[in-house]
């Protein structure tokens, strides 16, 4: 019997397309998994002290991560306030743009990037915590799960953040890397409006906020091996 294919089905496809990549927090994507590059551990730690922790078990990751980062800088934010501004009730979850143009609009400099794990390392070393946005599912598996975390150290052993109820925990390197690829090694950095850093990342155009969609749109969408 010949597989047929509704108009319903097709849109509700293109649009688990476009979100898959920027949706952090139960917002299941579909697209073709990179490959981490090529890189070597460091050898020595550090750790940005001072960083507030959320605890979150429930789908605000992304309010949590950013209001984290945003209280670090001096503007205390609660998670319900950041919520209000950039929570998606219909992708139960919170994009890498609407984190990043909220900041904007409070006064930050913020941007989001396909970062590089030395990126990271220096922004770190420079004292400035980066959100990233990993696959918290079970790897191996046809479906991915966007989460977003608060990168404030690393070792050589992993990449140190805070991640829902565990502040400081230690993701190994591997892991780490085969997580953030899985969904486009996204980092969305937040710094003051005076911050003259030189942070050595490759500078990024200008983002717009995607246009919102339908309540319809699927939690799980299935992935697309590489």
């Amino acid at each position: 019997m010949p597989m047929t294919f509704s108009y319903k089905f097709v849109r509700l496809f293109l649009i688990g397309l476009s979100f898959s990549v920027l949706s952090g927090c139960f917002s299941l994507g579909l697209g073709k998994r990179s490959s981490p590059a090529p890189f070597n551990s460091p050898d020595s730690h550090r750790l940005i002290a001072g960083v507030p922790f959320y605890p979150d078990e429930t789908n605000l990751c992304g309010p949590a991560s950013i209001a984290a980062v945003m209280t670090f800088l001096g503007r205390p934010t609660e998670v319900s306030e950041a919520a209000e501004a950039v929570q998606r009730t219909n992708l139960r979850g919170s994009l890498a743009p609407d984190l990043t143009i909220w900041a904007r609009s409070k006064g930050f400099k913020a941007k989001f990037w396909a970062a590089k794990p030395e990126e990271i390392l220096r922004l770190i070393d420079l004292q400035n915590p980066v959100i990233l946005q990993i696959n918290s599912g079970l790897m191996g598996l046809p479906v991915k799960t966007g989460h977003f975390v608060v990168a404030v150290g690393y070792g050589p052993e992993g990449l140190v953040a805070n991640s829902g109820v565990i502040q400081q925990e230690i993701i190994p390197w591997s892991d780490f890397l085969t997580r953030w690829y899985s969904f486009g090694n996204i980092a969305i950095l937040v710094e003051l409006p005076d911050s003259n850093k030189n942070t050595g990342t490759e500078e990024s155009s200008e983002e717009q906020a995607p246009a919102d969609i339908s309540p319809t749109v699927p939690v799980i969408v299935l992935d697309t091996p590489s």
